[in-house]
This record gives C-alpha cells, structure tokens and sequence, in this order.
C-alpha cells in the first residue's frame, strides 16, 4: 500500500464509522458499504455498493472493486482492519 492510506487512515475512518447512530442495527452489507463509502477517495457518485458483497471506488488512488464475501464482523476491529488493508492494498 502507497503511504496515501497506512492503517492509521483505515482506522481513523473505521472509529468514526463506528461511531454512528444505529451502526450495530444496519446490515453487514450496509456497515462494509458505510466504511467502504467514508474511505472512497473520489466523487461519491463514482461509488457503487452492489449487493451481496462488492463495493467498487477509488481506494489508495486507483479505481478498485473490493468483493467482502469473507469480510469478518464489522466490529472485530483488529481483523476487520487487516483484511481491509489487505483488500485495498492488492
């Protein structure tokens, strides 16, 4: 991964997100989708989320579409930001 998003980013976006009002009644797909969405880096038009589990946008500075079929719980910090910094950094 380029120095545009270490970890330290992926977790400053991951502690706002979790943040939210009623993040722990929305779906694991609209949790990833909130995420994924505070991390896009470019017009939120160009974001696209398509149901079960893909959500393409501009991450680390290049067009991506990272497929979360073996996403852990959103709320399992630690292995949720590792997977999401090995998605985004492939």
């Amino acid at each position: 991964m380029s120095h545009k998003s270490p970890k330290f980013i992926l977790e400053q976006i991951y502690n706002f997100v979790v943040e939210m009002p009623e993040i722990d009644s929305k779906s694991h797909f609209i949790q990833l989708k909130m995420f994924f969405s505070a991390l896009h880096e470019a017009d939120p038009i160009a974001f696209d989320a398509v149901k079960p589990s893909s959500y393409k946008g501009v991450f680390n500075g290049k067009v991506q579409t990272i497929f979360a079929t073996t996403a852990p719980n959103f709320f399992n910090k630690k292995d949720f930001l590792d997977w999401a910094f090995k998605k985004i950094d492939s």
